[in-house]
């Protein structure tokens, strides 16, 4: 599909020579003489682009600019304007405009930069895509990993549940069956805290999580460190 252009210029000639190289060009070009049709056109259309005289009577080029990042943001703008609109050339950039060009337009020029414009939307739109992939895609992961979480922390509590009562209930225990149930409840305390932390890992990689500050020395990290990694015994 070809990339969509609006020319908006109070000046006829100007509109039909840019519509006529645009047009041959490969472009799809509408052509409105002034501001105001320009944003009667523009409710019920989205250029890709748009060519804008920046002086014109009634709504100004730099107004439509204002109008225009309102409701079609992601459409690019390069402004046309003379040697002696420089200063509001700049504001038309601060505006958001893409680029200025002045008169008389190089046609080459031009049709580089529209080109240049269509290339930078095109990006934009695709990586707003991207973001919104990824997004979908991790809460897909967060859902995921919280359901598979729950799955196992279920079980998991009726075995340190069901092993603490065995060692409170059964009574004449050997040491070698104390030993395996404390191996038992070690291992199931483990996988506990295993999930917890990839919970806790997906929560913070979803941008969820809400951080609290603490103060540690580096002595109780590394113990904590350790504890943490020491093998049952």
């Amino acid at each position: 599909m070809p990339p969509k252009i609006l020319i908006v210029d109070d000046e006829p000639h100007i509109l039909s020579i840019l519509k006529e190289s645009l047009s041959a060009s490969g472009f799809e070009v509408n052509t409105q003489s002034s501001g105001e049709d320009a944003l009667v056109y523009l409710e019920d259309h989205q250029p890709d682009l748009m060519v804008v005289d920046l002086r014109m009577p009634g709504i100004s080029g730099l107004d439509l600019i204002r109008e225009t990042r309102k409701s079609i943001p992601d459409t690019e703008v390069i402004i046309l304007t003379s040697y002696g609109d420089m200063k509001s050339a700049v504001e038309a950039l601060r505006l958001g405009a893409y680029d200025y060009l002045t008169k008389p337009v190089d046609m080459e020029r031009l049709l580089q930069t529209l080109r240049n414009g269509g290339d930078r939307r095109r990006l934009v739109l695709q990586n707003r895509s991207l973001i919104r992939s990824l997004e979908e895609s991790n809460r897909i992961k967060a859902e995921f990993i919280n359901g598979m979480s729950h799955e196992f922390r279920t079980p998991l509590g009726h075995i340190l549940g069901f092993s603490q009562i065995l060692q409170d209930t059964l009574e004449d225990l050997t040491e070698k069956q104390v030993h395996y149930i404390e191996n038992i409840q070690s291992a199931a305390s483990g996988l506990l805290g295993l999930f917890e932390n990839i919970l806790q890992f997906s929560i913070l990689k979803s941008g969820e999580a809400h951080v609290k500050p603490a103060t540690f020395t580096q002595a109780s990290l590394l113990d904590r460190c350790l504890e943490s990694y020491q093998s049952p015994a």
